[in-house]
């Protein structure tokens, strides 16, 4: 749904469904048209607070996973089996990675 919003440069905004839940009343059983009134209700009440947001561009966006995958990895300990080794020196197979 964000990316329609987003492609079709609709405006809108992303509230962590918890802090929603939090913030309605709790009632047993579902209903729709009430959950939307309370959602609309709950919006308008918080619109000086809320923010309309824009996607990042896609580029930025594999930018930060590249950079949280790197981070991840230099928190793993480093292989201690030497058939896990990687030595970077070597090409094969365009990859640049060799492992023994």
């Amino acid at each position: 749904m964000v990316a329609f919003l987003d492609g079709h440069n609709l405006f809108f905004t992303l509230i962590p469904g918890l802090e929603l839940k939090k913030s309605l009343d709790i009632r047993r059983g579902k209903s729709d048209k009430a959950d939307s009134r309370d959602i609309a209700g709950y919006i308008y009440e918080k619109r000086e607070k809320i923010k309309c947001i824009r996607m990042p561009s896609k580029n930025l966006d594999q930018l930060r996973r590249l950079a949280s995958y790197r981070e991840r990895l230099s928190r793993k300990e480093p292989p201690t089996r030497p058939g896990l080794l990687i030595q970077p020196d070597h090409w094969q197979d365009g990859t640049g990675l060799r492992f023994f």
